[in-house]
């Protein structure tokens, strides 16, 4: 039937927790509140064989949570931005992948009961007019 999708939600520490507990931030002028802040969705391989876009999206996620002493750092994003990191939306068509068909790109899900056919392209399956 297929496997959970796992995400990242990475956030301003103090500014998630006042959401949370529905009290003001405090914080310097930079910083804006997260209930105004925008978020970001990133999304890792939907196409099960573009593996680079899965370590791409981990590598991001990193950069987000990394100290800012360190470099390519990009911890100073959590002031302004909530990010929203999905590394692989796509488990077992990128597991299979790895174990028998290099070059699959859809999911593994069975389409139906009586067909043969394998699988949905993940990205013709988005809605639009997001927050219109």
């Amino acid at each position: 039937m297929g496997r959970e999708m796992l995400s990242l939600v990475i956030s301003n520490g103090e500014a998630t927790a006042a959401r949370e507990q529905s009290e003001p931030v405090h914080s310097d002028s930079k910083e804006v509140p997260s209930e105004q802040k925008l978020s970001f969705v990133i999304i890792g391989a939907q196409h099960a064989r573009e593996w680079i876009a899965t370590s791409a999206s981990l590598y991001l996620a990193h950069a987000l949570v990394s100290d800012l002493s360190e470099p390519y750092s990009l911890s100073r994003l959590l002031n302004v931005f909530d990010f929203y990191i999905i590394p692989v939306p796509n488990p077992d068509g990128y597991e299979y992948t790895w174990e028998k068909d290099r070059f699959w790109y859809k999911t593994r899900q069975q389409v139906s009961p009586k067909s043969d056919c394998v699988g949905i392209d993940m990205n013709r399956n988005w809605g639009y007019k997001w927050k219109a």
